[in-house]
């Protein structure tokens, strides 16, 4: 996890990424980036972003 200012609204942002290596050897990431006051609000989400993801390859 990282976290920053935006330059944008200049208020503090929580960046996730999320990666995975495909059997091809290249590597598949995801990055969120939310309002850290917010961040809770957009777990659920995310989380169901993930789960629904599927890569074929």
């Amino acid at each position: 996890m990282l976290a920053g200012r935006s330059p944008v609204t200049n208020r503090n942002e929580v960046v996730t990424v999320y990666t995975t290596q495909l059997s091809s050897g290249e590597l598949f990431y995801l990055v969120t980036v939310v309002p850290e006051a917010e961040a809770v609000r957009y777990d659920n989400a995310f989380r169901n972003i993930l789960g629904s993801l599927r890569l074929s390859e």
